[in-house]
């Protein structure tokens, strides 16, 4: 058993009784190797490099195939990022089938992060600002190649940035219109079977709307919803004042709540 790699010269010495002593030598070739892997400098781009290195050195034809079409030799260039198979055999060898992984650089991730979706109001202005690091290049949907933007209508807005690397990345949002500030909801309603204001809602146009819960007089939660448009229709619930408090997200995306009171009259 070995336990690297290596040549080895194995003798075997035997005793025939008409032919006497024979004595037969055999060189063992145990392969193995090393791998010097050039990352992808950008994403998408081609100049990855993958140089491999037979050991031991002085084996007899030393030979590598690749299973990606075209790659040939010790040295191959021009590869994406991916995984790369390959066997290298010997004479008097056994073959070794490996894989190597040509990643992509540090450098080659470009995020220029803009946010999600969010609400406009027209006659008011979004600062729009690519987050991710700092870039030498900026190019926003109407030309501009500034850092930031200035957003004064609603419709879909995209920057392409490009790094110290030469690496470049994408993103876009798009900005919906909606001038509320916060949620409404009336301060009243009777569900008494009328079909006049039977049922209880919140209105957030275009704000998101994490969670929004009824609370009794005790503090006790009659009704919860993650849904900006579910209803609350006063079920088991005696006629009261309760409080009503909406968790949203506002236009910049901060974590906001509002309350108020809600008369339910029967």
């Amino acid at each position: 058993t070995y336990t690297s790699e290596g040549s080895y010269q194995v003798t075997l010495s035997a005793e025939h009784s008409c032919r006497g002593n024979e004595v037969t030598v055999v060189k063992v070739n145990l392969l193995n190797y090393t791998a010097g892997v050039t990352p992808v400098s950008c994403s998408g781009s081609r100049d990855g490099a993958i140089q491999i290195q037979i050991n031991p050195s002085g084996l007899t034809l030393p030979q590598i195939s690749w299973s990606t079409p075209g790659l040939n030799g010790t040295s191959v260039t021009g590869l994406p990022a991916g995984n790369y198979i390959f066997q290298i055999s010997a004479q008097a060898a056994c073959a070794l089938t490996d894989t190597v992984q040509v990643t992509e650089s540090s450098a080659a991730l470009v995020d220029p992060n803009l946010g999600p979706d969010r609400s406009f109001c027209p006659g008011a202005n979004s600062i729009l600002k690519p987050a991710g690091g700092n870039y030498i290049a900026y190019l926003w949907q109407d030309g501009s190649t500034q850092s930031t933007f200035d957003a004064t209508s609603t419709g879909t807005y995209w920057v392409r940035v490009t790094n110290s690397n030469g690496c470049s990345g994408t993103d876009s949002l798009q900005l919906e219109l909606n001038c509320l500030l916060d949620p409404i909801f009336p301060s009243a309603f009777t569900p008494n079977g009328d079909l006049k204001n039977d049922e209880f809602g919140i209105f957030a146009g275009q704000l998101p709307v994490v969670e929004w819960m009824i609370f009794n007089r005790w503090g006790g939660v009659v009704y919860y919803s993650s849904d900006a448009k579910s209803v609350w229709k006063g079920e088991h619930c005696p006629e009261d004042v309760y409080v009503c408090l909406i968790r949203y997200r506002s236009s910049e995306n901060e974590l906001l709540e509002k309350t108020g009171r809600v008369n339910l009259i029967r």
